[in-house]
């Protein structure tokens, strides 16, 4: 075996190494840190959806194509770009963060693992034992509004759908509670944006309810709860 013979691997396991490197950089999504701030000086936008997290400090919310991360103890805020419009988000159980952005896509610790495909969807309402109940939606002429949900695995992957009309009263998307919806969703509910505010002006609740996210006169405020 010759230095040559040598040589030619190294420099081949070199140009790998680099291509390896240069693909993942590639495979990062954008995201921008913002440096620490007061939580409660954040400006939210004054409609779109917002989520808390349902273990963590933690406050996400959606407009156009970005979606922001905000950590409401140290009051860091991340930007992350997604390649659609998101028209909801929701948190699962395990921290995963899913967007209804078109198709569906799931977020985790700020990189997104999986993207769905063949669906439009403009609702995301939470998981239960199933997965990630998302849905979509159309109007029949002999039945009025029609829900089309869907439930998603970690990966993305379809698990089954229903298509059924909504729910007696409920007369657009916004309100709609999702089907299957019980004590479990309805806690899991108040970290997201009420359809509409309560009397107070709360459109969320954090999992502790230390933080509430508040809407009035057309403007969202993030305000901490004092303790009682």
């Amino acid at each position: 075996m010759t230095a040559s013979s040598l040589r030619h691997p190294c420099l081949r396991l070199a140009v790998a190494a680099c291509f390896l490197i240069a693909t993942a950089a590639c495979a990062a999504p954008p995201r921008t840190a913002a440096p620490a701030a007061d939580a409660g000086a954040i400006r939210l936008p004054s409609q779109g959806p917002l989520s808390f997290h349902p273990q963590r400090d933690e406050l996400a919310w959606a407009q156009g194509r970005e979606w922001f991360r905000l950590d409401l103890g140290s009051g860091r805020s991340e930007r992350f770009q997604a390649d659609a419009d998101i028209a909801d988000i929701a948190y699962a159980d395990d921290g995963a963060l899913w967007l209804a952005a078109g198709a569906p896509q799931r977020w985790l610790q700020g990189r997104r693992t999986c993207r769905g495909d063949g669906v439009d969807l403009s609702r995301a309402f939470g998981a239960d034992r199933d997965g990630m109940r998302m849905a979509s939606y159309g109007h029949d002429d002999a039945q009025g509004p029609i829900r089309h949900q869907y439930w998603f695995d970690p990966q993305c992957r379809m698990r089954r759908d229903s298509l059924a009309p909504l729910p007696a009263g409920v007369t657009d998307s916004a309100a709609d509670p999702g089907e299957a919806h019980g004590a479990a969703d309805a806690r899991a509910a108040k970290l997201r944006n009420a359809a509409q505010p309560a009397a107070d002006g709360t459109v969320a609740v954090s999992r502790d309810g230390r933080w509430r996210v508040i809407e009035r006169g057309g403007e969202r405020r993030l305000e901490r709860v004092d303790p009682r």
